[in-house]
């Protein structure tokens, strides 16, 4: 998952319907990108959240991704992804990216 800060809304919209979806047993979902043409034209990536602990990118944004991107991994598969484990990995970057940044200060 590729998040950027513009597509709160949208990345909230979707998670949440699909999370009803899934639990009506209605969708199975496999893959979702929140996409930016700007990827294309080396721009930095902040976050990329990996479901099914799988510790790897399989070829996804390796470039794009070298630059200090937080990659984190979480055990829960695709479908089962809500919400909450966004939240969870949004915070956990954003703790991460203070505490880095008034360590610099010190």
């Amino acid at each position: 998952m590729l998040l950027k800060k513009e597509h709160r809304k949208t990345i909230k919209g979707f998670v949440s319907e699909n999370n009803k979806r899934v639990k009506n047993k209605e969708l199975t979902v496999n893959l979702f990108i929140c996409y930016d043409e700007s990827i294309y034209y080396n721009k930095d990536v902040d976050l990329i959240i990996r479901t099914s602990n799988v510790h790897r990118l399989s070829g996804f944004l390796v470039r794009q991704a070298a630059r200090g991107t937080k990659i984190h991994f979480l055990k829960c598969m695709w479908p089962e992804f809500t919400y909450t484990h966004f939240i969870l990995s949004y915070m956990i970057y954003g703790l991460e990216v203070f505490v880095l940044e008034n360590c610099k200060k010190i």
